[in-house]
């Protein structure tokens, strides 16, 4: 209560002090101050000085953020051509203004990738890909630029370059089939009834058991069933569609009977296999699930047919020996056979033949190259194989051929083109 009780005594200088404030002058304020020597007395014109100045303000400056400049992207060239499975030489663009983003669009091709600031492109093309362009699109704060390019994913030479690999078993590996994710091999001998091998990716093989001791030359994969023939009245066939579980069945006339495949022609699923012998019978087809086989006549009766495959709708069979004409062709679910038969570009022991990626691909025991190719069954070229190995048999699947042979130090090899 002192506080009022002491108003009466400061009351003139109180109105000093108010006039200061108001008329800014300010030594009559501090004059007034100088007057109160005590607490009780300066605590009232500094309460009242608190109410009456105006507030103290503080002013700050901002310093302007600093922004990136619109990012600029400009590749050498627009036009990239490469090779499936082949990584490529990284491509940089000269790129400016700090991109934090780096796009394609569309998404490229399978197996490239571009980096997220740098932009670079950079992989290994994992399918192949006709011309198509793209827009390589550099981003930032500022602002994007972009830049087009055309890129295109072409296969190499076909089944030209070729690695050997390890067999399960160094058994006389005869044939190699693909279906259902899984290769299947079968062979002419081996250690009691171990005369398959089975591989998810033509590398590494598995031995099987085929409870049998046929000498196996050849296997196929169709509606859903491995079979498997040999020379003579037998064939085997597998009861599940992965390649661990066989039975056996008849074949006629017991010829050696060296290739067997599987095609629907004209609408209807059929197994042709192919022979040599004595017996001009030397082609049979089958179109009860590889079951039981009824006999045809080849347009060579003397050669010795080694293998059969079907592509581009028709059936085309290779031969080891006999006349150079070592190429036929059906179109009628191998009942009768096209003449005259084809001379390949190589009069070689040719063993086996398959039709996958668009292309008949075949092998052989003999001569300088041991592989030759043809999109059509007619016109044939000569490639070189991995090692001059006796080639028996050639599959394909998941982007790789596999063949295998019953000779040599590597008795398997690969090729991804």
């Amino acid at each position: 209560m002192r506080l009022f009780t002491n108003m009466k005594s400061t009351f003139p200088l109180l109105l000093i002090l108010l006039f200061s404030i108001l008329f800014s002058c300010s030594p009559l304020y501090y004059l007034a101050l100088q007057r109160f020597q005590n607490e009780d007395e300066r605590f009232p014109i500094a309460f009242l000085a608190g109410l009456l100045l105006p507030p103290t303000t503080t002013t700050t400056t901002e310093t302007p953020s600093q922004t990136s400049a619109i990012p600029t992207i400009a590749f050498q060239a627009s036009q990239f051509t490469f090779t499936l499975r082949s990584a490529i030489t990284d491509f940089t663009p000269t790129v400016t203004g700090s991109p934090t983003s780096c796009v394609a669009s569309p998404s490229l091709p399978g197996g490239l990738s571009i980096n997220n600031t740098t932009c670079v492109i950079s992989g290994t093309p994992t399918a192949n890909s006709s011309a198509t362009e793209y827009s390589i699109t550099a981003r930032n704060g500022s602002g994007e630029a972009s830049a087009k390019l055309t890129i295109t994913i072409n296969f190499s030479v076909p089944a030209t370059n070729w690695t050997a690999r390890v067999a399960a078993e160094q058994n006389s590996w005869q044939s190699v089939a693909f279906g259902n994710g899984i290769f299947v091999a079968v062979s002419s001998d081996g250690t009691g009834t171990l005369r398959a091998m089975i591989s998810t990716n033509g590398i590494s093989w598995t031995i099987q058991d085929t409870q049998s001791t046929a000498p196996f030359r050849s296997v196929v994969l169709g509606n859903n069933r491995f079979v498997a023939i040999a020379p003579g009245n037998f064939l085997a066939r597998s009861t599940n569609a992965l390649g661990t579980a066989w039975e056996e069945r008849p074949m006629p006339n017991g010829n050696n009977w060296n290739s067997v495949t599987f095609g629907t022609q004209n609408g209807t699923p059929t197994f042709i296999a192919v022979s040599d012998g004595a017996d001009n019978r030397k082609m049979a087809r089958s179109i009860t699930d590889g079951q039981s086989f009824t006999d045809a006549f080849p347009p060579e009766t003397t050669n010795t047919w080694t293998s059969v495959a079907f592509g581009n709708s028709i059936f085309v069979a290779i031969a080891s020996s006999g006349v150079n004409g070592r190429i036929a062709q059906t179109t009628d679910n191998g009942t009768s056979w096209l003449g005259p038969a084809i001379v390949p570009p190589d009069i070689s022991a040719w063993q086996s033949i398959i039709f996958s990626n668009s292309l008949f691909v075949a092998v052989s025991t003999s001569g300088t190259s041991r592989v030759m190719t043809s999109s059509d069954g007619t016109t044939w070229t000569l490639r070189q194989a991995a090692e001059a190995n006796g080639w028996r048999s050639i599959a394909f699947g998941n982007g790789t051929f596999v063949a295998v042979a019953n000779n040599g130090t590597n008795r398997v090899m690969t090729s991804i083109d």
